[in-house]
């Protein structure tokens, strides 16, 4: 073949057609390489890829100086345009399988570093919570007082339940403060505007605490001279407080269940229900469900009441709020007085945390009220509590006798310890055993615990 022809089109981008190539028009190259004494008609044409010239197609016959013309130029031009058309088709698709293989990698690259940013966020969320100051939590539902991870998690069904008209039952043991937080999902609600009203059903003879809940019309009863609503209807647009809701009787129960499915109550001597629009949260120092199993408490009333529930821990479950309450009542007193507040030694917060708390947050108010109302100096001391307190001596503990627990049994023992202190966070448990995440994962895999 005549090299020259082709490389003529290839270096000018221009078809060539040539006839009689063994003399080779003056024009072409005639070294003795590109000859070809047999050759007598050439024709060459630009292939050409997105203007780039990549190659020619090339045709040469030794038959006769005729036989290429030049239509025959215009089909090999044709053909040059639709293979160029190919070749950069197939260069495209392959530059775009090469980004998309590119993408890939980058996209794998970056969701695992996403996963990581994730999770470090999880945890940094985790561990904000867990620390926040204890002035933030003193302050964060008025007279709720404690930083602890048991009054955490309190903290955090109430905000998650106020916004919504659920009934919730508070369950915990007799001065943990059940009041207090039954106020504190009213006025963090949208029905804060509205009432809040509190019936202490153990207070009341069942008679007069029915007509205090529905009301009752003029002449029900000897001395009802004019019509009383009652706190369902007093509570309209608001929460009512319903307190040791476990001690009402059989009658009143059937009642109440009848007020809170249908939203209507019926006045004592009344025809006409009333219909009533009033969030219901109940409070409970019994076992309600225990009380359903000895049928005496009615089953469809305690899911009425029960959609929602709240357990206060006792004092003695969170001893680390104790610095924070007697602060805070310390306050509360210096307030009532107009003098500054007292402080407390060492020795003597540390013989209260080492008392029991049977009657709980409310037993320690009295303790700092009573103690200050004697203590003679700035500071409350350990021979005022021991003098004023009225509270026994801490019990030492006894040895409990039996046999040596193994070194598993007391690791597990010592996870499950960090996890209740940490409140359920397991980077800060892992904080406080002195291991890192990964080891306490597997640790809890390995006890058949939760990771």
């Amino acid at each position: 073949p005549s090299l020259a022809v082709a490389r003529r089109a290839l270096e000018t981008g221009e078809a060539v057609l040539a006839t009689g190539a063994e003399a080779g028009p003056p024009e072409l190259d005639t070294s003795a390489s590109a000859r070809d004494p047999g050759m007598r008609s050439v024709l060459a044409v630009p292939l050409r890829v997105r203007e780039e010239t990549v190659g020619v197609v090339y045709l040469d016959s030794r038959l006769d100086r005729g036989v290429l013309r030049s239509e025959h130029l215009d089909v090999a031009a044709r053909l040059a345009e639709q293979a160029g058309i190919a070749i950069g088709t197939a260069r495209m698709l392959a530059e775009i399988e090469q980004q998309r293989e590119r993408l890939e990698r980058l996209n794998a690259r970056l969701e695992r570093t996403l996963e990581a940013e994730r999770s470090a966020l999880a945890t940094a969320r985790e561990e904000l919570v867990s620390s926040r100051s204890s002035f933030d939590l003193r302050f964060r539902f008025e007279e709720l007082v404690g930083g602890s991870p048991a009054m955490q998690r309190v903290y955090h069904l109430i905000e998650r339940l106020a916004p919504k008209k659920l009934p919730v039952l508070v369950v915990g043991e007799s001065g943990t403060g059940k009041e207090l937080i039954a106020r504190a999902l009213h006025r963090t609600s949208d029905r804060s505007g509205g009432p809040f009203l509190t019936v202490n059903c153990a207070a009341l003879p069942e008679p007069l605490l029915e007509s205090e809940l529905f009301g009752y019309k003029r002449g029900a009863f000897t001395g009802a001279v004019r019509d009383k609503p009652g706190y369902f209807e007093l509570a309209h647009g608001g929460t009512l407080f319903l307190d040791e809701v476990g001690e009402m009787g059989p009658a009143m129960q059937a009642k109440l269940l009848r007020a809170v499915q249908d939203g209507e109550v019926l006045p004592v001597g009344g025809k006409r229900p009333v219909r009533v629009d009033t969030r219901i949260v109940s409070a409970t120092h019994q076992d309600l469900s225990a009380l359903v199993r000895e049928g005496k408490f009615r089953e469809d009333l305690f899911y009425r009441i029960h959609v929602a529930r709240i357990d206060v821990p006792p004092l003695r479950e969170r001893r680390e709020d104790i610095p924070l309450l007697v602060q805070h009542f310390l306050a509360a007193v210096a307030e009532d007085e107009g003098q500054p507040p007292k402080s407390i030694e060492p020795d003597a917060l540390r013989y209260l945390l080492s008392h029991h708390w049977p009657g709980n947050v409310r037993e320690l108010q009295h303790v700092i009220l009573r103690v200050s109302a004697f203590a003679r100096g700035a500071s409350i001391t350990l021979r005022d509590l021991r003098s004023y307190g009225d509270l026994p001596e801490p019990a030492a503990p006894q040895p409990t006798p039996g046999a040596v627990e193994t070194l598993e049994e007391l690791e597990r023992k010592q996870i499950l310890l960090a996890l209740e202190r940490a409140g359920g966070n397991k980077a800060r448990a892992a904080h406080l055993l002195g291991i890192n995440r990964a080891t306490l994962f597997r640790k809890l895999r390995r006890f058949g615990l939760s990771a």
